[in-house]
């Protein structure tokens, strides 16, 4: 694995990475190129809330088009706003290679019909939206617009992957597949070479699936060929700070939370 190539390696130095993160990054890559992930096995970045989990993929995803990856496909919670972010997350840091012509972003809502083989031919960063339209346009950009995508090596990033990526309904019959979950299924099909990494800071739903197809079931248990640990930066405050009852004299605002919470005073 190439772990100085010219996008990661700008990159970290760019935003003063710590080395636990640029560890963490280099060996999510080194799992993704060394296990095959699929359909029923993706990988996993599992961090805390808030601990920097859109960075590390960030990273992931610079490394990887070191590496021979040559898109990447960010899939949003169903949120406008969350999709805005994301999109202006991503021309941000990659604003270097955007305005050196090596790299295009894209909300797959406005991407265009007519890109050039030119065009194509860069690191293309696609978001799309775990909405039914939404998943519906990357299929049809994909199968029809632009066929020659899923010859390429394309990496999906599933952030939030405990939301709408698995689901299931009961009927009489069966468990059958959600709406979204069959899509992204599809999506993962109909690229030949493509890597699944889910990111998520609550993984239940991800773990705790069979191992074993039963009877009368419609779906495949989609189980975890890896799992990489995000390490906290040093400024992290997450619930185990504040909830934490700790002895202290200290005024300040997040002791003043803490007697708030365990008193169950008003504040």
């Amino acid at each position: 694995m190439a772990t100085r190539g010219e996008m990661f390696n700008k990159l970290i130095q760019k935003r003063k990475d710590a080395d636990d993160l640029v560890l963490c990054m280099e060996g999510a890559v080194d799992e993704l190129l060394g296990k095959e992930t699929s359909s029923q096995k993706p990988g996993i970045l599992l961090g805390k809330i808030q601990s920097g989990k859109t960075r590390a993929f960030i990273g992931i995803m610079a490394l990887s088009f070191d590496n021979g990856y040559d898109a990447a496909i960010i899939l949003t919670k169903g949120t406008k706003a969350l999709l805005k972010q994301t999109v202006q997350r991503m021309e941000k840091d990659f604003a270097e290679f955007i305005q050196e012509d090596k790299a295009e972003v894209f909300d797959i809502m406005v991407m265009p019909d007519n890109l050039t083989a030119y065009e194509r031919n860069k690191k293309l960063i696609i978001i799309v939206k775990k909405e039914v339209n939404n998943m519906r346009r990357i299929l049809e950009k994909l199968a029809s617009v632009y066929p020659d995508l899923r010859e390429k090596r394309i990496l999906i990033v599933d952030d939030e992957a405990d939301y709408a990526s698995i689901s299931f309904r009961k009927h009489a019959e069966a468990v059958e597949v959600g709406r979204i979950s069959s899509q992204i299924d599809e999506l993962r099909s109909i690229v030949q070479k493509v890597d699944y990494l889910q990111v998520t800071a609550t993984p239940y739903s991800l773990y705790l699936q069979p191992s074993i197809v039963e009877d009368r079931v419609e779906f495949l248990p989609k189980r975890p060929a890896f799992t990489v640990l995000l390490p906290k930066h040093n400024d992290y405050i997450g619930g185990t700070f504040i909830l934490t009852k700790v002895k202290t004299k200290t005024l300040s605002p997040t002791s003043f939370s803490r007697k708030c919470l365990w008193k169950k005073e008003k504040c």
